[in-house]
């Protein structure tokens, strides 16, 4: 609702300084007629706009919160198991427990990287 307010206020400026500077002003009438239109335009696709991203950013923000309230419990129940588990990992890769932030997401993502099977610019697709 803020987003279509703020939008509309928005439109009435766009508006007022699209007919003071005369943008939408044509020698013709029928052209000018068109022209005329799209204040109306102008009135109605931005307020809609704006309450449309209000409409998804409260959506978003209302998900999140449930997300968030629906995975608390697990979260804190399972956390000292996932604290045991990243310590015994962690403690292979560098045993005095010095980390670095670059370190950890090389360690983490060198399996994610695509390895190519061959140099060639097209490789071939094995189906199975």
């Amino acid at each position: 609702m803020l987003c279509g307010f703020i939008f509309l206020v928005l439109a009435i400026l766009a508006c007022v300084v699209l007919f003071r500077k005369g943008l939408l002003r044509r020698e013709e009438s029928s052209w000018n007629t068109l022209a005329k239109i799209s204040y109306l335009l102008i009135l109605i696709c931005l307020p809609t706009a704006g309450a449309a991203l209000g409409a998804a950013y409260s959506t978003h923000r209302s998900a999140n919160a449930l997300l968030d309230d629906a995975m608390r419990p697990a979260l804190t129940s399972r956390m000292p198991l996932v604290r045991a588990y990243l310590n015994t990992q962690l403690a292979s890769y560098r045993p005095d427990g010095i980390f670095r932030a670059q370190d950890l997401a090389k360690t983490f993502i060198r399996d994610l990287r695509y390895r190519p099977q061959s140099d060639r610019m097209w490789e071939p697709i094995h189906r199975t």
